[in-house]
């Protein structure tokens, strides 16, 4: 009975480091969360400019009007290490069209803007960045 628990205390031991071991080496592939990095990706010109972008662009959806929808629309997406946005998708929506249209809005911005990448122990990394889109009354 002591052996076995020994054993699985050292099988148990062991593999805590290794997963430990393999946490600590981040590639430059690896996709990182904003909350991860150093420096977070930002919009040129900063939030203000990211935020009068999506505001000025944004339509309110004639469903969500009618039905008087207001909240927020979460789209997630990566920011690579050449500050391409990639990957867009709605993470948190709301319906009424609100969630397309949020799509449609990142779209355009992807289309348009280059963000600074997010980096980590100063290479520029892809990291997931989630941004909030509010609908109704601001």
């Amino acid at each position: 009975m002591r052996i076995t628990l020994l054993i699985t205390l050292v099988f148990l031991i062991s593999i805590n480091h290794v997963c430990a071991q393999q946490d600590s080496t981040i590639t430059e592939k690896d996709v990182l969360l904003a909350a991860q990095v150093e420096q977070k990706p930002s919009f040129p010109g900063g939030d203000t400019e990211m935020y009068k972008f999506v505001y000025t662009e944004v339509r309110y959806p004639a469903d969500a009007k009618r039905f008087g929808i207001s909240g927020n629309v979460a789209v997630q997406f990566t920011v690579n290490a050449e500050g391409k946005m990639e990957d867009l998708k709605v993470v948190r929506g709301l319906g009424y069209g609100c969630d397309e249209e949020a799509l449609r809005v990142m779209t355009v911005m992807q289309e348009k803007y280059t963000w600074n990448p997010g980096i980590h122990k100063g290479i520029a990394r892809p990291v997931i960045f989630t941004l909030p889109i509010k609908f109704g009354s601001r």
